[in-house]
């Protein structure tokens, strides 16, 4: 199994321990491989806001009629059938 950090660390000792500076330029490049940049969001969120009410309404939809998650999204004005998924399984 791969373990990128401890490479890293690894990596870091042997390049104190050369003397030749193109060797030691090589192996920066080399480490710099290694690493990535951190992850910026770039688009906003857009998710909708879900209130008690709608709570209410999802569930009442799903144990009264026979309506797929999609369905009840559209009746409650979600843009995602998901967020229908996550209220069901209690984690909204």
């Amino acid at each position: 199994m791969s373990n990128i950090p401890l490479a890293r660390d690894m990596l870091r000792a042997v390049i104190q321990c050369i003397d030749d500076p193109a060797i030691k330029r090589q192996l920066h490049k080399v480490l710099s491989l290694m690493t990535r940049e951190k992850y910026v969001r770039h688009a906003r969120l857009v998710s909708q806001e879900i209130t008690d009410a709608m709570k209410r309404k999802v569930h009442k939809l799903s144990e009264n009629l026979n309506l797929t998650e999609t369905d009840i999204a559209r009746r409650c004005g979600l843009r995602n059938a998901g967020r229908v998924s996550e209220i069901l399984n209690g984690k909204r």
